[in-house]
């Protein structure tokens, strides 16, 4: 059994990190983890973010093997050709170690810019993205890149026809191993409509690794006053616990179908890295 584990880059709002992104990307590496990862939104409460894209170009200049995963782009916030240029900027940069979550978004950031039409803004990006990022006309973007693997995200029906007919995989938040086992099927289906593979699942994970006599139930509250969740409804989707016991609920993500693991923690972030990499050994 072999599942590719990664991590979410610290936000700015994590007091408990102490490193920056550069020293954080460069550990990560270091470590052994197979992707970092960022979300994308132009503001999250209280909890101050750089732009994503900004974010893993600094992690692609101080790294050389790890992937780098977009958790999920907001297309519609930006616009089909400005996204691509953005998209095409961070595979040159990395070395094609993009990996391209794309999701719809939603809430008051779009409220607030005044634009409609996010599915429908969001399907555009995702068929014009190949020909823009191969520099075709009318517009051509350079350097030309391969499109990266692209993984849509959201849990509604209408995201699991978009996964299934733009997708290489779907990037499912917050899921259960017994979720993530009926949604594959569920994929599968969709894609054979489109004569398309079924696609790859990718699940992000809340938790926190634990140490010593840290509480569980504090774990909990502490990632949901971060992240601006109720505790009650993220506590059956929250996994906490020793390095082995966190590894063997990834070993059930894994053994349902999940290819890769996106954990995202509100504890401390160097702590949780280097927690992740010695699961990842202890899974391989």
């Amino acid at each position: 059994m072999t599942v590719d584990i990664g991590l979410f880059l610290p936000y700015l709002g994590d007091a408990t990190s102490t490193q920056n992104l550069a020293e954080a990307a460069r550990f990560a590496e270091e470590t052994g983890l197979d992707t970092l990862w960022t979300g994308d939104n132009l503001s999250m409460g209280a909890t101050p973010i750089i732009d994503a894209t900004l974010t893993l170009a600094t992690a692609a200049a101080v790294t050389e093997r790890i992937e780098l995963g977009l958790g999920v782009l907001l297309p519609a916030l930006r616009g089909t050709e400005w996204a691509a240029k953005q998209i095409g900027g961070l595979q040159h940069l990395s070395g094609n170690r993009l990996l391209l979550g794309v999701g719809l978004g939603g809430g008051d950031e779009f409220d607030a810019l005044g634009i409609t039409g996010r599915g429908r803004r969001t399907d555009r990006f995702l068929t014009d993205l190949p020909s823009l990022l191969a520099g075709e006309a009318p517009l051509k973007l350079a350097p030309a890149v391969p499109v990266p693997p692209i993984w849509i995200g959201g849990s509604s029906m209408a995201a699991l026809r978009r996964t299934a007919r733009f997708g290489d995989g779907w990037l499912a938040d917050l899921i259960t191993p017994v979720e993530v086992r009926e949604h594959r099927e569920t994929l599968r289906e969709l894609a054979a409509e489109h004569g398309r593979p079924a696609p790859a699942v990718a699940a992000v994970v809340a938790g926190e690794v634990l140490a010593g006599e840290k509480s569980r139930e504090d774990a909990l509250h502490r990632f949901a006053d971060l992240f601006g969740f109720r505790p009650a409804d993220i506590r059956d989707r929250f996994i906490t616990g020793s390095a082995a016991e966190v590894a063997g609920e990834i070993a059930e993500f894994a053994e349902a179908g999940a290819e890769k693991i996106a954990f995202i923690s509100g504890g401390d972030w160097r702590a949780t890295c280097a927690s992740l990499g010695e699961i990842r050994a202890l899974l391989r």
